[in-house]
């Protein structure tokens, strides 16, 4: 029998095991895999812990992101997936759909091939971080060129993705971390200002000020320089983990 991840009550990592489990055939609609990576986000972690937006169902498994190799196909789903190298793109219940295991099965809306130049491993860790990224800036505040992007907890999987959505779209970056050490990591990827401290917020204040901030739910704005920052723009855009606010034109702010 394949091998799975569960967990029979709430708790830290400890309370995770390793299962032999009977995977059920994809019903319509689904379509099942041999998994070959999976990619492991803050939900997971929230997700035993009872802190997500679903509680678990026990025994319960868990995983969002998967890469694996179509074995078969239930009703309504086109048959030549078969056989293809597909990620699922996260947006289904890890109850009624978990995939940190050797074998899973996924709804079929929620999976896309692969490119071959995309291993498995990077093609596992991608959705949840970029797709959130992007939602916000693109689809929610029409970030573009001429815009300028604060981005709090910079360094984390969501803010270096957002890194590079912000540079795609033709506009400029603030990025904020904690320590130094990580400061050409943000340059890498595509910084403009990488702020490391309060005396570096006051240089930046005189040269620019943002008109979007995307603040990460984890890094609340508590410091009066960054609040002045996000709160002081020309087109103030705040966007948080949970906003559902409509922004047409820009003109709303939080």
């Amino acid at each position: 029998m394949p091998k799975a991840v569960r967990f029979h009550k709430l708790g830290g990592p400890e309370v995770l095991q390793i299962e032999e489990v009977q995977v059920r055939h994809p019903e319509a609609g689904e379509v099942a895999i041999d998994v070959a990576a999976v990619g492991l986000n803050r939900a997971e972690s929230m997700y035993y812990r009872g802190n997500y937006s679903q509680q678990p169902e026990f025994p319960s498994g868990l995983g969002y992101e998967v890469v694996g190799t179509v074995t078969a196909v239930g009703e309504g789903v086109d048959s030549s997936l078969i056989g293809k190298r597909i990620g699922t793109i996260p947006g289904y219940s890890m109850n009624r759909y978990p995939v940190l295991g050797e074998r899973a099965v996924v709804p079929a809306y929620d999976v896309a091939e692969l490119p071959l130049s995309l291993p498995s491993v990077e093609g596992a860790a991608v959705w949840m971080q970029y797709a959130t990224a992007y939602g916000a800036l693109v689809e929610f505040a029409k970030v573009g060129p001429g815009d300028t992007v604060l981005l709090t907890a910079a360094s984390s999987s969501v803010g270096l993705a957002a890194i590079q959505v912000v540079k795609a779209q033709g506009a400029l970056s603030i990025a904020t971390t904690r320590t130094s050490a990580k400061k050409q990591l943000l340059l890498d990827f595509g910084v403009h200002w990488p702020i490391i401290s309060l005396e570096s917020f006051a240089e930046l204040r005189a040269e620019t000020v943002p008109n979007c901030s995307l603040r990460s739910l984890s890094t609340p704005l508590k410091t009066c320089a960054l609040r002045g920052l996000a709160f002081g723009c020309k087109r103030p855009i705040l966007l948080a983990s949970g906003d559902r606010g409509n922004r047409p034109g820009r003109s709303n702010t939080h």
